[in-house]
């Protein structure tokens, strides 16, 4: 073999650190392995860092989109609560100007006001608070779909040393 030839086969596979590269087994069988296996297993490896860094991203862009949605909610809801106050403070001030023309129904109607009016209140806030809680509740069940397919990708994963080991053995048995 030339000098040249003996580069082209030495084949490399990531370690499981992600970081360099080990060449296959020492002399013949290692040029073997590297003539079979090197550049499909360079790139295998570099075809799962690139899907896994696509996962990695897709993963953050939805949780970044999650986000913003629940915070867009959010502030529907914050406004929504907001209108509905101003509404109900605007329905007080009316009946309050009307009931004071008629001084003998104001006390009746008063008492009705700040009923309805507590009630209001109460069913805003409570409706406020629900919708809170359920945006969360969405939001702690999405995190945690997006954390569970995380970790089934991890599991999916291939392990690149027993991969170079499985081909390392098929090396073996080819040369018996």
């Amino acid at each position: 073999m030339t000098e040249s030839s003996e580069t082209e086969t030495s084949a490399y596979t990531s370690t499981s650190s992600g970081g360099g590269y080990t060449e296959f087994g020492e002399g013949d069988l290692g040029r073997l392995q590297g003539i079979l296996f090197g550049d499909h297993a360079q790139r295998t490896h570099e075809r799962i860092d690139t899907l896994e860094q696509a996962l990695l991203g897709a993963m953050a862009d939805l949780q970044s989109d999650l986000s913003a949605q629940i915070g867009k909610l959010e502030k529907r809801v914050i406004a929504e609560e907001a209108n509905r106050a101003t509404a109900v403070t605007n329905v007080a001030d009316r009946v309050t100007a009307e009931a004071k023309s008629h001084k003998a129904e104001l006390q009746e109607l008063q008492r009705g006001l700040d009923t309805g009016t507590d009630k209001l209140d109460k069913a805003i806030s409570d409706a406020v608070t629900d919708q809170r809680l359920e945006l969360e509740a969405s939001r702690r069940d999405l995190t945690a779909q997006i954390e569970t397919t995380e970790a089934q990708l991890t599991e999916n994963s291939v392990a690149r040393s027993q991969l170079a080991a499985a081909l390392i053995n098929v090396a073996e048995e080819l040369q018996r």
